[in-house]
């Protein structure tokens, strides 16, 4: 297999583990979340899992630095604004729609697009991330 076809799977299994992750009943994944334990975690974890997200996907495309970072913060927030209203359709209980969460997902998604930029060798930084072809 091509590296960009296990790009595209290494990211294809992250959105269905966090696809998975969004629509499980919250009580599925025992005590690890609470490894941040406080008002607001919820939210805290909805930022960095859609800001890795986000890097995994502009990982896997390539392509023009700032058209990529539109489409991607586009795809991403579509992606988790169909979880929550798959929440509020579908799963009663301790998981519900919010509209917290998806301004999580959105700044997540584009913090974590500025973060490959930084690290990337677009910005012709030193670390090259970007150079992982």
């Amino acid at each position: 297999m091509e590296r960009r076809g296990i790009r595209y799977g290494i990211c294809f299994g992250y959105g269905v583990f966090v696809g998975i992750s969004s629509l499980m009943p919250s009580s599925s994944f025992g005590g690890w979340l609470k490894i941040i334990d406080c008002q607001h975690s919820d939210k805290i974890y909805h930022f960095i899992i859609y800001g890795i997200l986000a890097v995994l996907i502009r990982w896997a495309v390539g392509g023009r630095v700032l058209r990529s970072f539109w489409a991607i913060l586009l795809v991403c927030m579509i992606y988790g604004a169909l979880m929550e209203l798959g929440q509020l359709l579908f799963l009663n209980g301790d998981r519900y729609f919010s509209f917290g969460d998806m301004a999580a997902n959105g700044i997540g998604s584009a913090v974590g697009m500025i973060i490959w930029h930084v690290f990337s060798n677009h910005s012709g930084s030193k670390f090259g991330i970007g150079r992982l072809k």
